[in-house]
């Protein structure tokens, strides 16, 4: 059972991850913007891969199909991986003020405070992700039913 200081670590961590998190949504693209611009090229080529691999299907042409996916997964991780650099760099820059506020305020907590702040931003994008995964599951099967 959580006692009142470490409800209250919990519930802040909470409100500053998602504070953080729209904080970043609003900087990167204003402090990025060249390598947001870059993506979101490199996004629009994948998609003509996207379409040029479903014409090889179509075609049942395996050479092209393979060289094509083989090209696709090096975009997509680059598209991948920069992503995650930026966005996840800000987010725990913005976030740090609040971690060392959290390890100074919430200290005699029982819980410790970097920590949980850390495992609550895990735990809130695991679920945002799982929220994402699911709902594109029902509306793609909701497509399947029209």
């Amino acid at each position: 059972m959580l006692d009142a200081a470490s409800f209250l670590l919990v519930t802040s961590s909470l409100v500053a991850v998602v504070i953080s998190e729209k904080a970043a949504e609003k900087i990167v693209p204003i402090v990025f913007k060249r390598h947001m611009e870059e993506l979101e090229q490199e996004e629009r080529q994948l998609a003509e891969y996207y379409d040029a691999v479903t014409l090889a299907i179509i075609m049942n042409d395996k050479e092209a199909y393979d060289g094509l996916q083989a090209e696709m997964n090096e975009i997509y991780s680059r598209i991948f991986f920069r992503k995650i650099a930026i966005n996840s760099s800000v987010f725990f820059i913005i976030l740090s003020p609040y971690m060392l506020f959290a390890k100074y305020v919430f200290g005699g907590s029982s819980l410790p405070p970097i920590t949980t702040v850390f495992a609550v931003a895990i735990f809130y994008f695991a679920a945002k992700f799982a929220y994402s995964i699911v709902t594109g599951l029902w509306n793609m099967r909701k497509a399947e039913v029209q």
